[in-house]
């Protein structure tokens, strides 16, 4: 694996609040990795904000690939249904904070839902927090299936906010 000198994007949130140019730049930089994952076949299934690596410079990395797995296209006709390979029965994999509804739900993993865990990252991006709160892991994913996200700090340009709740 890469050695990348920086930090995970999670302890820049944890130390301040991030600028919009900054929330803008990463979150450019952590769709370009997943586009580039994507079209490869590969879903990264535990995408969260210390899985992102900032270097110095203001690169951003997506790192830790150990969940990842491929699926295969299918059949336009059949892009409806889930795109990728069924886990074992009752198996979750990832951390829940940042899990789609359906993957909670028993379903596999996706590009889709991978979309989702990139929106809780800018809404931890632009928030400093999660959109679902939870003392515990159980209570977070009731939270995720059940509420609404909180609501996102006003300072918070509208375009901005408008792509990160959308």
């Amino acid at each position: 694996m890469e050695l990348i000198d920086g930090q995970p994007l999670s302890r820049l949130v944890a130390e301040r609040s991030l600028r919009t140019a900054d929330i803008i730049s990463y979150g450019i930089q952590i769709a370009d990795a997943l586009v580039h994952a994507h079209t490869r076949g590969i879903v990264h299934r535990d995408l969260k904000s210390s899985n992102v690596v900032v270097r110095a410079d203001g690169l951003a990395k997506v790192v830790d690939f150990g969940l990842s797995r491929r699926f295969e296209y299918q059949r336009p006709d059949a892009l409806t249904r889930s795109l990728g390979r069924h886990n074992r029965l009752g198996a979750i994999v990832g951390t829940i904070q940042y899990l789609a509804p359906e993957v909670l739900r028993g379903k596999s993993a996706d590009e889709r839902s991978e979309v989702w865990s990139f929106g809780v990252v800018l809404y931890e991006l632009a928030a400093g927090t999660l959109p679902f709160g939870g003392e515990t892991a159980f209570s977070a994913g009731a939270a995720i299936l059940q509420q609404p996200p909180a609501p996102l700090p006003g300072r918070l340009p509208l375009g901005l906010r408008t792509v990160i709740e959308w």
